[in-house]
């Protein structure tokens, strides 16, 4: 897929990957250019992502694509079997790496945006 989207503004940043420019707002139906969850394995090691990271992203989601996951950890970790260390260290990582950003909960905006760098779309600035 190589596809040039039109957003008001982008921010380029580095990440993990090497830069991404990263829309300033969501863009419209952005889960209609994703293949939710085969794009998340699809993708995985190329983005420097472990199965555990995969499991813990999963689990997070709880089986549902979406831009932000409720991380309650006790309940997780029952239910994916990692350790409250373990599911740190992924969230680490994930911040580490410029994937995601930890505020009331685990915002996976910028996951997404990766996936669809790695697919060929890209976004660009109009105006």
């Amino acid at each position: 897929m190589s596809e040039v989207i039109h957003v008001d503004a982008v921010v380029t940043e580095k990440t993990h990957i090497g830069k991404v420019d990263f829309p300033v707002t969501v863009p419209e139906a952005l889960i209609n250019w994703l293949d939710f969850p085969q794009d998340i394995m699809k993708y995985a090691e190329e983005m420097g992502l472990s199965k555990r990271d995969v499991k813990f992203i999963l689990g997070a989601l709880r089986g549902k694509w979406g831009l932000t996951a409720l991380l309650d950890l006790p309940d997780l970790s029952s239910k994916i079997g990692m350790t409250f260390g373990e599911m740190d260290e992924v969230v680490r990582g994930l911040i580490e790496k410029n994937y995601a950003r930890l505020k009331d909960r685990l915002e996976l905006y910028r996951f997404w945006i990766v996936i669809l760098h790695l697919k060929g779309v890209r976004f660009d600035a109009v105006g």
